[in-house]
């Protein structure tokens, strides 16, 4: 059982879609996570640990996007990749990004070539990372856009 207000690590993992092996490698190495230790020895984190790396790199991925930084963009999203679950960066961070973009562009803040650069790069890392999904043996889901009813003026 953690003390009040305090994570273990496998709840850290669970929240952040890292494994617990990465968080400790990021203890370690970089001194990204420092916990507390409970009267056990366990690592106790804040909830507060659970999403700065992951904004980060939202943030760092959406810079580059918007900047047509195609290289930059990509090592972004092969770090996260290499430390997070499919699942978690996109529910986390490329549905939230998409869904703000669309918002950016409607509201004119950003070009209708870097929605198209942004949703182009995106859709190309998806659909190779989607190369023989359907060939699995759960649940299928169907995804889709609906068409805008707005109207260019």
């Amino acid at each position: 059982m953690s003390e009040p207000g305090y994570l273990r690590m496998g709840e850290l993992a669970r929240r952040t879609g890292a494994s617990p092996e990465l968080l400790r490698a990021w203890e370690r190495r970089y001194g990204l996570l420092r916990p507390t230790r409970s009267h056990g020895g366990f690592r106790l984190y804040t909830a507060a640990a659970a999403s700065p790396p992951l904004q980060a790199a939202a943030r760092e991925l959406a810079g580059a996007l918007d900047r047509f930084d195609e290289e930059q963009a990509h090592a972004v999203l092969d770090r996260l990749l290499a430390a997070y679950r499919i699942e978690t960066i996109l529910r986390d961070l490329l549905v939230p990004y998409l869904h703000d973009l669309g918002e950016r562009w409607a509201h004119g803040e950003v070009s209708v070539a870097q929605e198209h650069f942004a949703s182009n790069l995106l859709r190309g890392r998806l659909l190779g990372l989607a190369r023989g999904w359907g060939q699995g043996h759960g649940p299928a889901a169907v995804l889709a856009c609906l068409a805008s009813s707005m109207t260019l003026g």
